[in-house]
Protein backbone atom coordinates (compact mmCIF):
# COMPACT_ATOMS: atom_id res chain seq x y z
CA UNK A 1 0.00 0.00 0.00
CA UNK A 2 1.62 3.38 -1.11
CA UNK A 3 1.33 6.40 1.58
CA UNK A 4 -1.45 7.97 -0.58
CA UNK A 5 -3.35 5.03 -0.84
CA UNK A 6 -3.16 4.54 3.45
CA UNK A 7 -3.74 8.21 3.26
CA UNK A 8 -6.89 8.08 1.97
CA UNK A 9 -7.73 5.11 3.32
CA UNK A 10 -7.11 6.50 6.45
CA UNK A 11 -9.56 9.96 5.40
CA UNK A 12 -12.39 7.88 4.42
CA UNK A 13 -11.94 5.31 7.59
CA UNK A 14 -12.48 8.68 9.66
CA UNK A 15 -15.78 9.99 7.91
CA UNK A 16 -17.14 6.70 8.32
CA UNK A 17 -16.12 6.79 12.18
CA UNK A 18 -17.97 10.06 12.58
CA UNK A 19 -21.02 8.66 10.41
CA UNK A 20 -20.44 11.17 7.62
CA UNK A 21 -21.72 13.83 10.51
CA UNK A 22 -19.30 16.96 8.79
CA UNK A 23 -20.46 16.13 5.30
CA UNK A 24 -24.43 16.07 6.43
CA UNK A 25 -23.99 19.32 9.01
CA UNK A 26 -22.33 21.33 5.72
CA UNK A 27 -24.56 20.04 3.67
CA UNK A 28 -27.47 21.42 6.00
CA UNK A 29 -25.62 24.48 6.68
CA UNK A 30 -25.85 25.12 2.74
CA UNK A 31 -29.65 24.11 2.09
CA UNK A 32 -30.23 26.52 5.83
CA UNK A 33 -28.45 29.11 3.87
CA UNK A 34 -29.80 29.03 0.68
CA UNK A 35 -33.18 28.42 2.15
CA UNK A 36 -33.68 32.15 4.40
CA UNK A 37 -32.84 33.64 1.32
CA UNK A 38 -36.66 33.75 0.98
CA UNK A 39 -37.27 35.82 3.43
CA UNK A 40 -35.31 39.08 1.76
CA UNK A 41 -36.67 38.49 -2.02
CA UNK A 42 -40.02 37.71 -0.32
CA UNK A 43 -39.98 40.82 1.81
CA UNK A 44 -39.46 42.91 -1.18
CA UNK A 45 -41.41 41.82 -3.45
CA UNK A 46 -44.15 42.99 -0.82
CA UNK A 47 -42.53 46.03 -0.78
CA UNK A 48 -42.50 47.00 -3.90
CA UNK A 49 -46.57 46.14 -4.21
CA UNK A 50 -46.28 42.50 -5.49
CA UNK A 51 -48.20 40.69 -2.10
CA UNK A 52 -49.14 37.31 -3.90
CA UNK A 53 -45.57 37.51 -5.90
CA UNK A 54 -44.38 38.08 -2.20
CA UNK A 55 -46.50 34.64 -0.49
CA UNK A 56 -45.61 32.81 -3.22
CA UNK A 57 -42.08 32.55 -2.45
CA UNK A 58 -43.03 32.58 1.78
CA UNK A 59 -45.26 29.51 1.24
CA UNK A 60 -42.31 27.66 0.09
CA UNK A 61 -39.99 29.48 2.56
CA UNK A 62 -41.94 28.84 6.15
CA UNK A 63 -43.45 26.35 8.07
CA UNK A 64 -47.37 26.32 8.47
CA UNK A 65 -47.59 26.62 11.57
CA UNK A 66 -45.10 29.69 11.77
CA UNK A 67 -44.76 31.45 14.92
CA UNK A 68 -43.61 35.39 14.57
CA UNK A 69 -42.77 37.94 16.96
CA UNK A 70 -41.79 41.15 15.15
CA UNK A 71 -40.84 44.83 17.00
CA UNK A 72 -40.72 47.07 14.02
CA UNK A 73 -39.27 49.87 16.27
CA UNK A 74 -42.25 51.58 16.64
CA UNK A 75 -43.90 50.41 20.07
CA UNK A 76 -45.22 46.74 20.39
CA UNK A 77 -44.02 43.66 19.50
CA UNK A 78 -46.16 41.74 17.18
CA UNK A 79 -46.70 37.80 17.97
CA UNK A 80 -49.00 35.53 15.83
CA UNK A 81 -50.57 33.80 16.08
CA UNK A 82 -52.07 33.80 19.39
CA UNK A 83 -54.68 36.03 21.07
CA UNK A 84 -52.70 39.44 20.97
CA UNK A 85 -52.18 38.55 17.49
CA UNK A 86 -54.10 41.79 15.45
CA UNK A 87 -55.29 39.62 12.38
CA UNK A 88 -57.79 37.21 12.18
CA UNK A 89 -57.88 33.66 14.09
CA UNK A 90 -58.56 31.78 10.79
CA UNK A 91 -55.99 33.43 8.66
CA UNK A 92 -52.42 31.30 8.19
CA UNK A 93 -49.48 32.35 9.89
CA UNK A 94 -47.67 33.44 6.81
CA UNK A 95 -50.28 35.33 5.31
CA UNK A 96 -50.56 37.33 8.80
CA UNK A 97 -46.49 37.60 8.50
CA UNK A 98 -47.47 38.95 5.26
CA UNK A 99 -50.22 41.09 6.25
CA UNK A 100 -48.02 42.54 8.76
CA UNK A 101 -45.28 43.99 6.31
CA UNK A 102 -47.42 45.46 3.84
CA UNK A 103 -49.26 47.08 6.69
CA UNK A 104 -45.96 48.29 7.74
CA UNK A 105 -45.02 49.51 4.35
CA UNK A 106 -48.26 50.79 3.27
CA UNK A 107 -48.20 53.12 6.48
CA UNK A 108 -45.09 54.30 6.07
CA UNK A 109 -45.71 55.22 2.40
CA UNK A 110 -43.11 52.81 1.21
CA UNK A 111 -42.70 51.98 -2.32
CA UNK A 112 -40.19 49.68 -2.63
CA UNK A 113 -37.43 48.05 -0.61
CA UNK A 114 -34.28 46.11 0.03
CA UNK A 115 -33.42 43.77 2.73
CA UNK A 116 -30.44 42.12 3.51
CA UNK A 117 -29.08 39.58 5.71
CA UNK A 118 -25.29 39.75 7.60
CA UNK A 119 -23.50 38.09 9.62
CA UNK A 120 -25.44 35.10 9.09
CA UNK A 121 -24.35 32.38 11.98
CA UNK A 122 -25.92 28.67 11.47
CA UNK A 123 -26.00 25.93 13.72
CA UNK A 124 -27.73 22.64 12.67
CA UNK A 125 -29.02 20.62 15.41
CA UNK A 126 -30.41 17.17 13.78
CA UNK A 127 -34.28 18.46 12.48
CA UNK A 128 -33.99 22.03 13.83
CA UNK A 129 -31.41 24.91 12.58
CA UNK A 130 -31.19 28.24 14.29
CA UNK A 131 -29.68 31.33 12.26
CA UNK A 132 -28.76 34.62 13.73
CA UNK A 133 -28.38 37.34 11.58
CA UNK A 134 -28.15 41.09 11.16
CA UNK A 135 -30.87 42.92 8.81
CA UNK A 136 -30.81 46.22 7.18
CA UNK A 137 -33.44 47.02 5.38
CA UNK A 138 -33.75 49.49 2.62
CA UNK A 139 -37.09 51.88 2.76
CA UNK A 140 -37.81 54.14 -0.65
CA UNK A 141 -40.99 56.71 -0.34
CA UNK A 142 -42.20 57.79 -3.94
CA UNK A 143 -39.84 61.39 -3.23
CA UNK A 144 -36.71 59.33 -3.18
CA UNK A 145 -36.35 59.58 0.45
CA UNK A 146 -34.81 56.54 2.28
CA UNK A 147 -35.44 54.80 5.84
CA UNK A 148 -32.60 52.78 6.29
CA UNK A 149 -33.51 50.02 9.19
CA UNK A 150 -30.86 48.23 10.77
CA UNK A 151 -31.72 44.69 13.30
CA UNK A 152 -31.74 41.63 14.32
CA UNK A 153 -32.99 38.23 12.81
CA UNK A 154 -32.94 35.17 14.61
CA UNK A 155 -35.05 32.33 12.82
CA UNK A 156 -35.58 28.32 14.12
CA UNK A 157 -36.09 26.39 10.74
CA UNK A 158 -37.22 22.61 10.93
CA UNK A 159 -36.75 20.27 8.50
CA UNK A 160 -40.09 18.97 6.79
CA UNK A 161 -40.53 16.39 4.67
CA UNK A 162 -36.62 16.56 3.77
CA UNK A 163 -36.92 20.49 3.46
CA UNK A 164 -35.56 23.17 5.57
CA UNK A 165 -38.77 25.34 6.52
CA UNK A 166 -38.92 28.53 8.93
CA UNK A 167 -40.91 27.79 11.37
CA UNK A 168 -39.96 30.69 14.25
CA UNK A 169 -39.01 34.52 13.24
CA UNK A 170 -37.80 36.94 15.25
CA UNK A 171 -37.68 40.34 13.81
CA UNK A 172 -36.14 43.13 16.32
CA UNK A 173 -35.74 46.49 14.34
CA UNK A 174 -33.22 48.56 16.58
CA UNK A 175 -33.19 52.14 14.99
CA UNK A 176 -33.63 54.31 11.92
CA UNK A 177 -32.16 56.66 9.51
CA UNK A 178 -32.98 58.93 6.46
CA UNK A 179 -31.26 59.34 3.73
CA UNK A 180 -33.01 62.25 1.85
CA UNK A 181 -33.20 62.32 -1.75
CA UNK A 182 -30.48 63.77 -3.87
CA UNK A 183 -27.80 63.17 -1.00
CA UNK A 184 -27.76 65.76 2.02
CA UNK A 185 -26.41 63.36 4.73
CA UNK A 186 -27.83 60.91 6.74
CA UNK A 187 -30.31 62.13 9.47
CA UNK A 188 -31.91 60.35 12.73
CA UNK A 189 -35.21 58.99 11.75
CA UNK A 190 -38.38 61.23 13.77
CA UNK A 191 -39.53 58.72 16.50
Amino acid sequence: MTARTFSFALAAAAILATGGAYAQSASDEEAVRNQITCYPFGIDRIGKGDLDGGLALWRACYAPDLQFSANLGRGETTRCPGDACPFPKDMAPVDMRAALAKRAFDGAGFVKTSHHLTNVAIKVDGAKAHVNAYVQAWHWKADNTVVVAPGTWDVELTRIDGRWRISRETLAIVGAAIVPPMGGGVQPAAK
